[in-house]
């Protein structure tokens, strides 16, 4: 969040931290490596969530053939 913080994506030019393009841009970088680090972290920590990779989880069966279903709130039951 810090990085994405500098690097003022989401804010009005005026009301950016950074106004140096580069050193906006480092930023990003390093926001989206970090987002990448925490994704990595997390499907290796809850692989019946995400599967192994390179396959689908063992839950998106259950999905396709109707044994499981998808709330609107995104409640799996």
């Amino acid at each position: 969040m810090f990085q994405d913080l500098l690097s003022g994506a989401a804010y009005a030019e005026e009301d950016r931290v950074l106004t140096d393009d580069d050193q906006r841009s480092a930023a990003i970088e390093r926001a989206e490596g970090l987002l990448n680090r925490i994704y990595d972290d997390v499907t290796a920590a809850l692989p019946a969530l995400f599967g192994p990779a390179g396959e689908n989880p063992a839950w998106v069966e259950d999905y396709r053939t109707g044994r499981l279903t998808i709330s609107n709130e995104g409640v799996l039951s």
